[in-house]
């Protein structure tokens, strides 16, 4: 996920505790070898949840705000080295493109155009979807492009962002647990 600036991230905070939940979480508890990773492009800064260290996480919007604000008052602090503000969350310092370089799957974006994202599944087994927190951005595909992510269709029509998680996470576990 990525958001401009750390007011966008407040301003969309809603969305934000919806896309943990979607991303992360199943009915029976984590999606035990997955991240979400907000990158905060303003302040060079990264909020990462990492499923298989994350504790005491429940689903409503109230309990994620609050994991949300620390991490937050971390960023406001300003980033110098990795802080841990819940446990499986991290503060830390890094540009969205540094972060992708250690990334070994595919690096995807949703987009109109490409491939669907059921194909590209079929032949890999690890991917990371990069994808906007504020949907109506209109300057993301440019940083995607600029980032060489991978364009993907995951949906026909232009969905918030916790539904295009949810959506991408039907059609990956469709496709690699069948």
């Amino acid at each position: 996920m990525v958001a401009r600036s750390l007011e966008e991230f407040v301003d969309w905070l809603p969305i934000a505790c919806r896309c943990v939940s979607a991303a992360l979480m199943i009915s029976h508890g984590l999606r035990p070898y997955s991240d979400l990773v907000f990158h905060l492009l303003r302040e060079g800064a990264s909020i990462r949840f990492q499923a298989s260290k994350l504790r005491q996480v429940r689903p409503d919007e109230r309990s994620l705000s609050g994991i949300f604000k620390k991490a937050i008052r971390a960023v406001r602090r300003g980033v110098t080295r990795p802080a841990s503000v819940h446990s499986g969350v991290m503060v830390v310092k890094s540009s969205a493109d540094s972060w992708l370089k250690g990334i070994r799957g595919r690096r995807l974006y949703v987009s109109q155009r490409g491939t669907w994202l059921e194909d590209v599944a079929r032949h890999c087994r690890e991917v990371v979807l990069y994808l906007p927190l504020v949907p109506t951005w209109r300057g993301f595909e440019d940083l995607a492009r600029d980032l060489s992510l991978e364009p993907v269709k995951v949906s026909v029509r232009q969905n918030w962002t916790d539904s295009l998680i949810v959506i991408a996470n039907i059609v990956l576990d469709k496709v690699w647990l069948s």
